[in-house]
């Protein structure tokens, strides 16, 4: 049996990471089922989908955010978007010189593209660290105190926490209206209102166009995230919201909570039942783009390997180098190395039903990036961090862990962030 520092073996970690991606799995596999005996068509599911986006996902961004996040952690956390920005740069110019290879037209580099940029930051990559957390004590930072896994655990799901409400911004802004955006009818199909409409536009005051070039880049998500901000900064609010257990709390908070936590099971049925095979009736929905594999391919390669290639290095230089803020913090650094491996996001396959683009595609990448790419996969990139916070000498991974993490310890804790956007 191989041993990573001490007795952490490749085999234990095989585990923890296979307990991470069957939470995703059996839940889609449900929605496949359901999808077979023809209880979600085409039509169901996109229904499913736009009352997930106008109503769910909204209570979910913003009882996340909202109860999580307040001024002092916002500034603690300030280096974040930081390298937020710097790992989506790097995955867009991997995006881009996978289409440019390929030579795909500008619709099909989008998708890539937008596979590129927004990896899951919740389901396997939470999954995994909660499991590594509660059985590597390797991941104590040695600058605090008495440090245990509880620490540990919570520590990592706030970073993961802000890179995916991070992600969750330009994915339902940038991603929603550009990348996956709904393919334009040519000129000649439509008809004058879109030159009424811009004439009328041109003609109004500057900040009656800003206004509407604002209202119709917003979304309900996006309109969440910025009252859950406005909640998170103003402390008595939040405090009645989310801080006692008064009558705000047991009344609006919990009932937004209660709403939000059924966005990411539905989420999941959904992607399940777009792996089933057509009806007959719905194969017209159901065309394959001429480049079908080559995108699926691309897709994967420029998420999930060139990142890892380019990125991974510079993670571990600035923290062995940099010694700032939470880059000395060992459950920040294999948490980072988690996202920069993690699959594309399954909330695009929402954005790809509702807008009807690309959907065997995003069907194709999910499939591969899920259930035949996301176990190996793991498994390497948490052997790497632990290799790596031997080399940055933050942690000693050389401690002796004698046990994992019982299955039921796991799930309790599983359990506790149900409802995570993934």
């Amino acid at each position: 049996m191989s041993d990573i520092g001490g007795s952490f073996s490749y085999q234990e970690i095989g585990f923890l990471t296979l307990q991470a991606v069957l939470q995703t799995v059996i839940v889609c596999v449900l929605g496949y089922m359901a999808a077979n005996v023809g209880y979600l068509n085409r039509a169901t599911q996109k229904g499913i989908s736009n009352l997930n986006v106008m109503v769910f996902t909204p209570c979910l961004v913003f009882s996340k955010i909202a109860s999580r996040l307040d001024v002092k952690a916002l500034i603690d956390i300030s280096i974040i978007p930081v390298i937020f920005v710097i790992s989506t740069g790097i995955s867009y110019f991997c995006g881009q010189l996978c289409s440019r290879f390929f030579k795909f037209n500008k619709r099909e580099t989008n998708f890539v593209t937008a596979m590129a940029v927004f990896g899951n930051s919740n389901s396997v990559p939470v999954s995994l660290f909660l499991n590594l957390a509660y059985s590597l004590p390797a991941l104590r930072w040695p600058d605090i105190p008495d440090d245990n896994s509880e620490n540990v655990a919570s520590r990592g799901l706030m970073y993961l926490l802000i890179f995916q409400q991070l992600g969750q911004m330009v994915r339902w802004s940038w991603g929603f209206n550009t990348l996956l955006a709904p393919e334009r009818l040519p000129e000649s199909e439509t008809d004058g209102t879109t030159s009424a409409e811009s004439e009328s536009n041109q003609n109004a005051p500057l900040y009656v166009r800003f206004f509407r070039q604002a209202r119709s880049f917003m979304n309900p998500p996006l309109y969440a995230m910025l009252a859950a901000i406005i909640v998170a900064t103003i402390p008595p609010l939040k405090y009645q919201l989310y801080g006692h257990e008064g009558f705000v709390n047991k009344t609006l908070g919990r009932g937004i909570q209660q709403v939000g936590n059924t966005a990411v099971p539905l989420i999941l049925i959904v992607l399940g039942s777009n792996l089933a095979p057509p009806c007959q009736e719905e194969m017209e929905y159901h065309h394959k783009s001429a480049r079908h594999s080559k995108m699926i391919f691309a897709s994967l390669v420029s998420r999930m390997i060139l990142p890892c290639l380019l990125l991974l290095p510079l993670i571990a230089l600035a923290v062995r180098y940099l010694h700032i803020s939470i880059l000395d913090d060992p459950a920040f650094l294999v948490s980072a190395f988690i996202l920069t491996a993690s699959p594309p996001a399954i909330q695009l396959s929402q954005i790809c039903q509702i807008n009807q683009v690309f959907e065997p595609e995003m069907a194709g990448v999910l499939f591969w990036g899920y259930v035949v790419l996301s176990l190996p996969s793991s498994i390497c990139i948490v052997v790497i961090a632990l290799r790596v916070l031997e080399w940055t000498n933050i942690s000693s991974v050389s401690t002796a862990v004698h046990s994992v993490v019982s299955v039921t310890q796991g799930a309790n804790v599983s359990q506790a962030l149900a409802g995570g956007v993934y």
